[in-house]
């Protein structure tokens, strides 16, 4: 393949001549991919129909997500709605709570837990006078660390709130299970959905379930919760949909929006792996309960097929724990430590059901891992966006502005921005002042330059597919024909002939043909190719412990081989031929070459009809145990055909 690309060139792919052309059009060439990676039984559907069924699908896909959407949004408004509020302010407005701060301002008067108050409180007060809105503040502001070495605060004046805190708790833990069933279930007809799109590989079909699956899990994960919490600005479009009453990152963010994204995560890492082992554990005792229940072979060998293993959901695990820990692990690191054991785990959970559950995978290609590898580029910007967000917090992170002549620059032109909008002062938590932070100005740097560098991709991304193409072949067609080098192979691959490296691609990566019988999905039905080959229900089948008698004909065009006399009667086909077969027979089940039978067959330039008699004696052997009953077997054979066994 690399020798016929080399042929064609980079001129000749530009510029075709007439005799590259075939039926008018001109002949494309490109890497194919390995065998066990296509998908035979899309190959015959058109590209027409492809596109539609894609387009159709994509729609489908957006509508399963906004479903999603709304399913998560609600279990966790619903969880949300639940739980009492507990937001200790400072009695700044740029730290509290927008909700809190509104509803005050209107008259609602709502309790406000204000800690400048309930520090003040002594223990006599909380005993006597005290409500339960007061107690529950003055157990807050607190913490849980100081309540928790104190059993008296613990039995005494917190117990109710502690117990409140508990259903809380609880009641978020409903709403992750709720999200991690939601993203099983939906995950299930994603993958249903990406087969419909009848892709032509194994590649393309993983890469468009892995996009399909991590597109709704990172959504689901660590998206919904900060929309149910989040308060938007005034004018903001689609603001219905955001209920909250978080507009910053204040200190009780982290203790909503925080500790829901640790609790996903955490459940995040530690499901899928479980999950695979208990399913491995399940399909064992499945087996050694249901083995004598099985009435036929196909049963049985059903039962004990191990099932495929789904790489597309491992790259969009993966990928949806990138992207959440990089969303908001800049305010919460404890998320770093949680992705490192998601893939710890996770590691030697795929390992063990790679190894001892599942089938053989197919001889995939590199295009899931380019595809995530450039969808993983687009978290640095995320990180960079919510660590501004999250860092900039004037009260959460307290910062100092950049000092020295950054400093002076990013205070001058602040000091012009206030003027210009007749705020005056009052500046420390705009987006200028958040930008130009001791703890924000790296990372504001850095969003620029990933910016700046997609910019540059996209514009040479366009160009390169349209007048970079073009540019490209007047240069071939200008130069010289000396310059027009053809690149051809150099390595040591490149002087190895077929044979050997045939039998390497057998050892290393099997199957080394293209032909669809040599498909291992499709061995069971290998004789369904022969172009003579018929199927009737009357056809002898042969037990694993003897030899089966030669079958009937075959109703065929194909004329008979005349029967032998004397020691030869019993020969089913021509003397040399029987003789050939036994010879394939033991290199194959007895030497282990793989596909010996299969080659003699290919080789002898036998009839359909012929091979049709010899399968039944090809699958008697092949029932054999081990190759010491193989080789009895071929014996039997070549004693009943008065032949012997070449060696």
């Amino acid at each position: 393949i690399q020798q016929c690309l080399g042929d064609i060139g980079t001129f000749e792919r530009c510029c075709p001549q007439r005799q590259r052309f075939f039926h008018g059009r001109a002949i494309r060439i490109q890497q194919p991919p390995e065998p066990t990676n296509i998908i035979w039984e899309n190959q015959d559907v058109p590209f027409k129909w492809r596109l539609l069924r894609k387009s159709v699908i994509n729609l489908i896909f957006v509508l399963i997500v906004i479903i999603s959407f709304v399913l998560v949004y609600a279990a966790n408004f619903g969880a949300k709605t639940n739980m009492k509020s507990n937001n200790q302010l400072l009695g700044t407005e740029s730290c509290d709570p927008v909700v809190t701060q509104k509803s005050a301002a209107a008259g609602d008067k709502p309790y406000l837990c204000y800690i400048s108050n309930a520090t003040e409180w002594s223990d006599a007060y909380l005993a006597t006078n005290a409500t339960k809105d007061e107690i529950g503040c003055w157990c807050g502001t607190m913490g849980y660390h100081k309540i928790m070495n104190n059993p008296g605060l613990i039995t005494g004046v917190c117990s109710e709130w502690l117990t409140a805190i508990a259903k809380g708790a609880g009641i978020a833990a409903l709403a992750t299970s709720i999200v991690v069933i939601i993203n099983m279930s939906v995950k299930s007809l994603l993958l249903w959905l990406a087969e419909e799109e009848k892709p032509l590989s194994e590649s393309e079909l993983n890469s468009s379930k892995m996009t399909k699956i991590w597109a709704l899990q990172t959504l689901n994960t660590g998206f919904v919760i900060f929309c149910v919490n989040f308060h938007p600005p005034p004018g903001m479009p689609f603001g219905f949909i955001f209920l909250g009453e978080y507009s910053d990152s204040v200190r009780g963010w982290y203790a909503v929006v925080g500790a829901a994204v640790l609790s996903n995560m955490l459940a995040n890492a530690v499901v899928p792996g479980s999950t695979a082992l208990v399913g491995m554990l399940v399909n064992k005792l499945s087996r050694s309960k249901s083995t004598k229940k099985q009435k036929h072979q196909i049963q049985l060998l059903r039962l004990y097929q191990n099932p495929p293993f789904d790489i597309s959901a491992k790259f969009a695990q993966l990928m949806t724990t990138v992207f959440v820990t990089m969303t908001y692990s800049a305010g919460m690191p404890l998320l770093y430590l949680f992705a490192a054991g998601y893939m710890l785990f996770t590691y030697w959970c795929d390992k063990t059901e790679l190894l001892w559950g599942t089938k053989r995978p197919p001889a995939i290609d590199t295009t899931m891992a380019l595809d995530s590898s450039q969808y993983m580029l687009y978290s640095v910007a995320l990180h960079c966006a919510f660590g501004i967000w999250m860092l900039g917090q004037p009260c959460t992170f307290p910062s100092n502005p950049v000092g020295g002549s950054l400093g002076s620059f990013s205070s001058s032109a602040m000091t012009k921005a206030s003027a210009a909008s007749g705020t005056g002062g009052g500046v420390e938590n705009t987006l200028g002042a958040r930008l130009t932070k001791e703890s924000t100005w790296m990372i504001f740097s850095l969003l620029l330059v990933c910016i700046g560098l997609w910019c540059i991709w996209t514009v040479l991304w366009i160009l390169g597919g349209t007048v970079g193409e073009l540019f490209g072949c007047i240069r071939i067609c200008l130069c010289s024909q000396s310059n027009r080098n053809r690149v051809m192979p150099s390595d040591h691959v490149a002087l190895l002939v077929w044979d050997k490296a045939k039998l390497k691609i057998e050892a290393i990566c099997p199957p080394a043909s293209y032909k669809i019988s040599e498909h291992p999905s499709f061995r069971s039905v290998q004789r369904a190719f022969s172009r003579t080959s018929t199927w009737t229900s009357k056809s002898p089948q042969p037990s694993a412990n003897a030899t089966p008698e030669p079958p009937e004909p075959a109703t065929s065009s194909v004329e008979e081989s005349p029967v032998k006399s004397g020691s030869e009667k019993a020969l089913p086909v021509e003397k040399d031929v029987a003789v050939g077969f036994l010879g394939a027979l033991k290199e194959e089940y007895v030497d282990k070459v793989k596909t010996a039978v299969g080659n003699f067959f290919d080789t002898a330039s036998m009839s359909g009809a012929d091979q049709e008699k010899l399968n039944p004696f090809e699958d008697t052997v092949r029932n054999c145990g081990s190759p010491e009953d193989a080789t009895k077997a071929i014996k039997d054979i070549a004693s009943k055909w008065g032949v012997v066994v070449p060696s």
